[in-house]
């Protein structure tokens, strides 16, 4: 049985409520109490058996979402490039529109090789990896969506072994529209996660230097804009759309996730205004 949540006051934000750097932080403080109770299983657990948790639990901890031979991850990555071509200041006409019908796939599938690199600079963790809006719950202060109180992490089906700074950036980039605030918030989780480490004993700066903790966020930064397109291309096209689809189009529902999206997606930033400005202002930004 699961526990349900809102019993306990906690709820995601309402999809006209974006997050502020205020939810982001709070979001980060969870991530590092997370992270850092893997970080502590493996070494006072796990290091005495020679493992670690990656291997330890390989039947569970394996790629599933964003490899190349994926439906749904292909899928979205070409909706993005088509949008780029149609509906973005970078498209046809602007002088860009031949670099991306020649490397946009290429540079954009970087990202396989950034979640298969090995830093060892930077210590592997559980890995939530899908850290959108609707995978956080919040309780508010008096029912005040600008003063989270306390943030819950959920949805953790596509957890992975990966570098810590994975996530890190994943939770600044992928539920927000403001990127303004990543210095700012990357000094706030070292800081939380160097408070988790201490109370086991543990020096933040033994397993993670700033330096290094810093420079493997910003050189991940391109996979949560992968990300974050394909997540808005779906999860903001209009809820009643989306319900009719999978209530009476179940073949066509099926259709944009795993084979084809582009259709609907240029109807839809034809017709619905929310959903022009987000796209485009999440393939832009990519």
């Amino acid at each position: 049985m699961f526990e349900d949540l809102k019993l306990a006051s906690y709820q995601t934000l309402p999809k006209h409520i974006e997050l502020d750097t205020n939810h982001i932080k709070m979001a980060l403080h969870s991530l590092s109490a997370f992270q850092a109770a893997s970080i502590v299983y493996e070494r006072f657990e796990l290091q005495s058996e020679g493992v670690t948790l990656g291997e330890r639990h390989s039947d569970a901890l394996f790629e599933t979402s964003y490899k190349v031979d994926i439906p749904w991850c292909i899928t979205g990555i070409r909706n993005l490039k088509t949008i780029a071509l149609h509906k973005t200041k970078y498209g046809f006409g602007s002088g860009y529109e031949k670099i991306i019908e020649e490397k946009f796939i290429e540079r954009v599938c970087e990202i396989f090789e950034l979640l298969e690199a090995t830093d060892f600079a930077i210590s592997r963790v559980a890995c939530h990896r899908d850290l959108w809006k609707n995978n956080l719950m919040y309780r508010f202060d008096n029912g005040e969506f600008d003063k989270p109180q306390h943030c819950l992490l959920i949805d953790f089906q596509i957890c992975r072994y990966l570098p810590l700074t994975v996530d890190v950036i994943v939770c600044i980039v992928l539920p927000s529209r403001d990127h303004s605030n990543i210095d700012e918030c990357l000094r706030f989780y070292y800081e939380r996660l160097r408070e988790q480490l201490s109370r086991h004993e543990i020096e933040i700066e033994e397993i993670l230097k700033w330096e290094n903790f810093e420079k493997s966020c910003k050189s991940m930064k391109l996979f949560p804009l992968v990300q974050q397109g394909i997540f808005w291309s779906l999860a903001h096209l209009p809820e009643s759309h989306l319900i009719d689809l999978v209530e009476n189009n179940e073949e066509e529902y099926l259709k944009i996730c795993v084979e084809d999206r582009d259709g609907v997606a240029l109807e839809f930033m034809e017709r619905d205004e929310y959903y022009r400005e987000t796209m485009t202002e999440a393939v832009e930004r990519l």
